[in-house]
């Protein structure tokens, strides 16, 4: 997969099939000097956040990268 294009670090794509769960993971980068992994129950009981530094789907580095 392509880094430029991957659509999970790219925001616009789930780590998981939230059609068939009651949560949605995905990557987090609207910080860029803190993106994360956000797990969100969608009843609003728990969130999860865990500090990334490289997207699991493509490799690309997400902490200090050159825009």
């Amino acid at each position: 997969m392509s880094k430029q294009l991957c659509p999970y670090c790219h925001g616009k794509a789930d780590l998981n099939d939230t059609a068939n769960s009651d949560f949605q993971a995905l990557v987090d980068t609207s910080d860029p000097g803190y993106p994360v992994i956000l797990v969100e129950h969608y009843e609003g009981d728990w969130d999860n956040t865990r500090v990334i530094s490289y997207c699991p789907m493509c490799g690309r580095r997400l902490v200090g990268e050159e825009s």
